[in-house]
């Protein structure tokens, strides 16, 4: 659990600086890793971000290392534009430079969550949570125009 609350942490600071950073090219790439020790292990977070425009693709892969074992946990999000959507099976987000990303909606293991009216041409941000026991949480949002 702590995991996920750091790699929520992470993404947030990825969207954050890719938010805030202005230069004179269209395309902000990030990367970074953080290693830190917690009561439970060695924690390290792998994470990278690139945003084109008002569209951005981020991955973080956090890994902890404790006396038990190993548990990875990995986070995508994309903010962009609906190109296609089934609900309760499948969604399609195109980002940056016509990047299609792909989420399954449907499964035994996959909790979603949706906020807000999906559909196709909606502005959203998907966040999709893996860990190491193949569960997956998908959070859909709708971006407000």
């Amino acid at each position: 659990m702590r995991a996920l609350k750091s790699v929520g942490l992470m993404i947030a600071l990825l969207v954050g600086v890719a938010a805030c950073h202005k230069n004179d090219q269209d395309t902000v790439t990030q990367e970074a890793t953080v290693e830190q020790q917690t009561p439970q292990g060695s924690e390290t977070t792998k994470s990278e971000s690139e945003q084109v425009g008002s569209t951005l693709t981020a991955t973080s892969e956090t890994t902890l290392k404790t006396p038990d074992g190993t548990e990875t946990t990995r986070t995508d999000t994309v903010i962009g534009t609906v190109t296609s959507y089934k609900a309760g099976e499948k969604i399609e987000v195109l980002t940056g430079t016509s990047d299609n990303h792909s989420f399954d909606l449907d499964g035994k293991k996959i909790t979603v969550n949706i906020d807000g009216d999906v559909r196709v041409g909606s502005k959203v941000t998907v966040t999709e949570r893996k860990d190491d026991a193949g569960r997956k949480i998908v959070d859909i949002h709708v971006e407000a125009i």
